[in-house]
């Protein structure tokens, strides 16, 4: 082979070599963009998680709708936000099969935390709403009679018809509802033995069976919500989270060491394409 004929091999391949150091380099800044974006992308999911549960628990603590809105728009960003990493993994050729998981794990959460908004909408946000309302309504009606009839001795018993109903809305105990039970029985059979008209006493006692009939509805409501942590709905609401938070966490450590390995990956390429120019135009030269 000529000197000529060298040169223009040699320039030949420089060309080629250039061109696909330039190629190389543009595949390798967009999968450094996209090894960025999942690794932004995935902290402001792990960060997002935090504020959602951290809403959800401000929800139970005050009932607030301002709570609850926060908690299914957070829930709308946070399903977006694994949507894009999804993404992103799968435009890397990543494994983000993980993301499966959280996503039922969202769902369900976002089920227990509907069904306990409803619950609790149903006991009252508070005393003039759902069922504390009716209890309320029922009962004033009852106390306008004794206060207007003068009737002392009636009107301490459904006093304390009330109280047994505010201790167990506050301590959530169950003999608070045998009280109440027992001096509801006690009020009815005294009513019936007063000299109050017939219309009267018929109404009192209808407004007494409302006033009864809605406790032990908002009882039973209170029980499916649950007495304690580890009780009915809240129970659910809880393992729910657990299960959201160890996912999160396999997630978070999966997707890491995914990308961690992939852009090892990548410098070994970029490596051996750069050795394998120099060899080859050492060889050239030679």
């Amino acid at each position: 082979m000529t000197i000529k004929q060298r040169m223009f091999l040699l320039a030949a391949i420089i060309t080629v070599a250039v061109l696909s150091m330039l190629v190389l380099q543009q595949y390798t800044t967009n999968r450094s963009d996209l090894l960025r974006r999942g690794i932004t992308t995935l902290f402001d999911v792990e960060a997002d998680m935090q504020a959602m549960l951290a809403i959800e628990r401000e929800y139970l603590l005050t009932h607030s709708p301002k709570s609850s809105k926060n908690f299914y728009e957070e829930e709308a960003e946070l399903i977006e936000e694994l949507h894009e990493l999804d993404e992103i993994l799968t435009q890397l050729g990543l494994d983000s099969s993980p993301l499966k998981g959280i996503y039922l794990d969202l769902d369900t959460l976002a089920s227990h935390f509907s069904e306990l908004e409803k619950l609790i909408e149903q006991i009252g946000l508070d005393e003039n709403q759902g069922l504390r309302g009716s209890l309320r309504q029922a009962a004033h009606q009852v106390e306008k009679v004794f206060r207007q009839t003068n009737n002392a001795p009636l009107l301490v018993e459904l006093l304390m018809l009330r109280r047994h109903e505010k201790d167990f809305l506050l301590r959530l105990d169950a003999k608070y509802v045998d009280r109440h039970n027992k001096v509801y029985r006690e009020l009815t059979s005294q009513i019936e033995q007063t000299s109050l008209d017939a219309t009267r006493r018929d109404s009192i006692i209808n407004n007494l069976t409302t006033y009864t009939t809605n406790f032990h509805t908002l009882v039973e409501t209170k029980k499916r919500l649950g007495f304690r942590e580890g009780d009915g709905l809240r129970a659910k609401l809880g393992g729910s989270i657990d299960r959201v938070l160890k996912n999160q966490k396999v997630l978070a450590t999966h997707t890491s060491e995914t990308i961690k390995q992939a852009r090892i990956n990548q410098d070994k390429v970029i490596f051996s394409g750069t050795l394998l120019l120099i060899i080859t135009l050492v060889g050239m030269a030679l």
